[in-house]
């Protein structure tokens, strides 16, 4: 989520990401994420904070099918496997550039069978 790597996530970083799964947020709502967790006030996520959302959001939610719904959005072609096509075309929708031998050797990584 922390594309310019500065240790902490942005409105705009959140919203990019928020947008990438298919929500439209509008912009106060996204300021009010952030504001719900931005407990030292300087307008932006730190991994503390990050991990206080992520608990409150999560909970009472059933994380498998969460999961399973997340794994769809890299899963494009339905066939249960995500493919290095799929997963550098995913992470691309999320503004993480790879190339196909970069796809390739993280899939390779992840894949235990």
């Amino acid at each position: 989520f922390d594309k310019d790597g500065s240790g902490t996530i942005s409105k705009d970083e959140l919203a990019e990401v928020i947008h990438a799964w298919g929500v439209n947020p509008s912009e106060e709502e996204i300021a009010d994420l952030v504001n719900e967790v931005d407990h030292d006030g300087d307008g932006e996520i730190d991994f503390k904070e990050f991990l206080a959302m992520m608990q409150k959001k999560t909970c009472g939610v059933d994380l498998e099918d969460e999961l399973k719904e997340a794994f769809k959005i890299f899963d494009a072609d339905g066939d249960g496997l995500i493919s290095a096509t799929e997963f550098k075309r995913a992470m691309s929708k999320l503004g993480h550039k790879f190339t196909e031998s970069e796809a390739e050797a993280l899939i390779k990584k992840a894949d235990t069978n």
